[in-house]
């Protein structure tokens, strides 16, 4: 039976030493130097292949792989359910595991495409379209251009190519001033 002695190990490199002896009946003992690195391996969701920013992940795109600890850099998914159905925010490569921080809900409001407005306060809803001036997905906040008034505006994502405007939002017009009125028609202000 091999017995280990002499083990040395540290623990910042991961390298190891040892003395391996090897004994059995009718032979004389061998004693072996090995050497090695040892590392830390966790079981992590990871990707199955290249996967492009903007891809949302499903099931197929994940498996469970062993990824060395001292190479996993911020706080990932430990668990497929993390990142299931979570849109990708940069490309990943093969093997890699996936960064709380490149996951988000799946953008519902895109760039540059037309989108539906709405304002709701003491009993009046105001809904308009605008344009949305970057992606976002549900629950995220997201600028809005009123193409009316040309007025910028913060508004709260809640459905497919919908927002929200809080009644306490200030919009902002060209050149960063103020505008009173974001739903406002030219010249009502």
């Amino acid at each position: 039976m091999p017995l280990i002695s002499r083990l040395v190990h540290d623990k910042d490199s991961g390298k190891f030493t040892a003395m391996l002896s090897v004994a059995a009946d009718g032979m004389e003992p061998v004693q072996i130097r090995i050497t090695g690195r040892a590392d830390i391996m966790l079981l992590l969701p990871v990707t199955t292949g290249r996967l492009n920013a903007g891809t949302v992940l499903q099931a197929k795109d994940l498996r469970p792989g062993r990824v060395r600890a001292s190479l996993v850099q911020g706080d990932v998914a430990e668990r497929p359910a993390e990142a299931l159905g979570k849109e990708l925010r940069h490309s990943v490569q093969a093997g890699q595991p996936l960064k709380r921080a490149d996951l988000a809900p799946p953008a519902l409001v895109l760039k540059g495409h037309s989108i539906q407005m709405t304002l709701r306060s003491a009993g009046l809803t105001l809904i308009g379209q605008g344009q949305a001036l970057e992606s976002a997905g549900l629950g995220e906040h997201v600028k809005v251009l009123n193409p009316v008034s040309q007025a910028v505006l913060d508004a709260e994502v809640t459905g497919i190519g919908q927002v929200r405007v809080s009644p306490d939002t200030t919009p902002i017009v060209a050149g960063n001033r103020p505008s009173r009125g974001g739903f406002a028609n030219p010249g009502s202000e």
